[in-house]
């Protein structure tokens, strides 16, 4: 809270704004947090209407990039559908509609998913491009929001198991 009420009563200057966010001992552990509700804040002040969208669009894009990743993994754009509108009416995160910062958990969470895609990506085409992509995406993904990165097994055990799967080392179910 005393980060947003230094955005409330402080400069009005990106940077200024940003040294300040970044001297808190709090903030250490979400390096690329500060910088995010710092441009929210310069954005849309104390209107929630832009933070809402905000919030909508993450949580849209990480439904976006779930489906993407159930569709390489699966190749049933039915179940990637239903799972991704799943994902979108889950009630649990509520909390990012009512909270402003809990919307740092929608950030990470749909650059997680976009990691998780951009993988797969890498891996079923053969492109380290798109894995480096995805590792430095993951790496924002954690740098804003530390409690995914017990993910990353997530995606090394898919990696894994696709690449058994592709190489017929492990029959299909």
């Amino acid at each position: 809270w005393s980060m947003w009420c230094y955005l409330q009563s402080g400069s009005k200057e990106f940077i200024s704004l940003l040294t300040y966010c970044l001297g808190d001992d709090k903030v250490i552990i979400r390096p690329l947090e500060a910088p995010y509700f710092t441009a929210l804040y310069l954005c849309f002040g104390t209107s929630p209407l832009g933070y809402h969208i905000v919030n909508a669009t993450c949580e849209i894009a990480g439904a976006w990039f779930l489906c993407l990743a159930l569709a390489r993994l699966t190749g049933n754009m039915a179940l990637c559908l239903v799972a991704s509108s799943l994902f979108l009416l889950n009630p649990i995160h509520d909390a990012t509609h009512y909270w402003i910062t809990a919307s740092s958990v929608t950030v990470s969470l749909s650059l997680f998913l976009c990691s998780f895609w951009l993988c797969l990506k890498g891996v079923q085409e053969s492109k380290p491009i798109w894995i480096i992509a995805s590792v430095l995406i993951f790496a924002a993904s954690v740098f804003n929001y530390e409690s995914f990165a017990p993910l990353s097994l997530l995606i090394i055990i898919t990696v894994f198991f696709e690449k058994a799967f592709r190489s017929g080392l492990v029959v299909a179910l």
